[in-house]
Parts: structure tokens; sequence; C-alpha cells
């Protein structure tokens, strides 16, 4: 007993120390608040400044151009043009197979008429073939004409002269075409045709318009591709006055008037 007694108050005296000694302790340390809070601010903004320093300085200068750039800005233009010539190529192409098409299918109805009118004896039979010969002087007016004048019979002759002057075309005898702008532009003139006689007007002209003999005008800006032809056709010998506009080298337009007297219109297939 007396042993457990020493030792109890053995530990007892431990304790006693070790908590002076703990409150000692604390008392002289700062609070743990003062410590921790100048110390973290600093830390975090130290990375955040760095890396932006480092990455502007490593961009490249924007006064120094590559050559490369210069190389890009010079190749689109002639990706752009390119395509383009080669659509304009391709619905030239098209246009010429179609008008192609288009006389050597009205010259074989030709010839074919032509031949049954050979064999043909029955009178009226033949009077309707001549009718309907006459009206190729549209497709072909020199043919369709010396045609006519090679018939033996001279009533038949006669018939169809007087068919071919019912059918023939008369104007000013240019082919013409609309424009994005909606003006008719001559495509190309006809053989001995009346504008052509004139010696003032060329390919790619435009008719902006004519002026009648009672001193009116017709515009042609916004007209259809038909009811500039019907301004345009007449009776052989009348007179009209067109209104003509022509581009220059520069692009600037130039304007001037052409007289003319509208005349039988010669049509020739181009094969």
């Amino acid at each position: 007993m007396r042993i457990r007694s020493v030792s109890i108050c053995f530990a007892i005296s431990i304790l006693g120390i070790g908590s002076f000694s703990y409150y000692h302790f604390t008392r002289q340390q700062p609070p743990e608040e003062n410590v921790q809070i100048p110390a973290e601010p600093v830390r975090q903004e130290e990375p955040v400044v760095k890396p932006k320093l480092d990455i502007r300085a490593a961009l490249p200068s924007r006064s120094t151009p590559t050559p490369k750039p210069a190389v890009a800005t010079t190749t689109p233009p002639k990706k752009s043009v390119k395509p383009n010539a080669d659509a304009h190529a391709k619905a030239e192409a098209r246009r010429k197979q179609r008008e192609t098409q288009y006389w050597q299918h009205h010259l074989k109805n030709f010839d074919r008429q032509m031949n049954r009118l050979n064999q043909e004896k029955n009178k009226n039979n033949r009077n309707n073939l001549i009718q309907a010969i006459a009206r190729y002087v549209q497709v072909d007016t020199l043919s369709t004409i010396e045609w006519a004048m090679g018939l033996e019979d001279p009533a038949e002759r006669k018939a169809a002269l007087a068919a071919i002057n019912k059918n023939a075309l008369s104007g000013i005898g240019a082919r013409i075409e609309l424009d994005k702008r909606g003006l008719p532009k001559i495509r190309e003139t006809t053989v001995l045709s009346a504008i052509n006689s004139t010696g003032l007007v060329e390919a790619g002209d435009y008719i902006s318009g004519l002026v009648k003999p009672d001193g009116s005008i017709v515009q042609f800006e916004g007209l259809s591709l038909q009811q500039v032809v019907q301004n345009l056709r007449g009776k052989p010998g009348t007179k009209t006055h067109l209104m003509m506009e022509r581009i220059s080298p520069d692009g600037a337009p130039y304007y001037f008037d052409v007289p003319v007297q509208r005349a039988l219109i010669v049509v020739q297939p181009p094969l």
C-alpha cells in the first residue's frame, strides 16, 4: 500500500509539472491566427503574374510579317476567277450545241419536204408542200429563194415566191440577247442586214431603245426579248431610229444614235 501511494503521488507530481509547462509554453506563443494570414496572399499572387509576362514575351512581333501570309493573299483571286471562267465557257459551249441542234433539225426537215415534193404528183398536195417549204425562209433564206426560183411550173414558182414574201422576216437584221441589266445586246448581225449596212454598229453594242416615226420613245430596259423583237421588226422600207450604248475599254458608257431602214432579214445557218 505504501508503494502504491508513492506511485500515485509521483504520477500526480509529473502531471502537475506537465500542466505547468504546457500553460507556460502556450502563453509565450502568439495566436495561430496571426501566424497564418500574412503568408498566404503573397504566394497566391506570384504564379498569376509570371505566366502572363512569359506568354507575351514569347509572342512573335507583328511588325515583321512572314512571307506565308503574303503568298496566301495572292492565291485566292486565281481560284475565284478560274471557276467563273470555266462556268462561262461551259455555258457558251452548251448554247452553241443547242444552236447547232436547232439548225440541223430544221435543215433535215427542209430536205425531207423537198424530196416529198419531187415525188408528189397530186396538185393540191404539191401546193401544200410548197407553202410548208416556203416557211423555211426563216431558217435558210438564200437556199429557200433558190429552191423557189428552180421550180419548173411558173404557177408553182409564183406561189412559192409569194409564200416566201409572206413568211420572210424583216427588220434591222441582228441577233440579240438580254444581259444581266435587261438590255438587249447585239450578239451578231446577219448577212446583208440593214443595221450592218450603216457601218456604225458592232457586236457587243446595246440597244437601249428606239424612236418611232411619230417621235415617241420606247425604252427596252425591263422588256422581254419577245417585246424587243416586236419593236425592232417591221415591213421592209420602214425607218426607225435606234438609241445605242457602247461600253468603252475603261468601262465608261458611250451613247449614240443610228438611223436604220428595215429590210429583208437574210438568215443563214451557222453550219
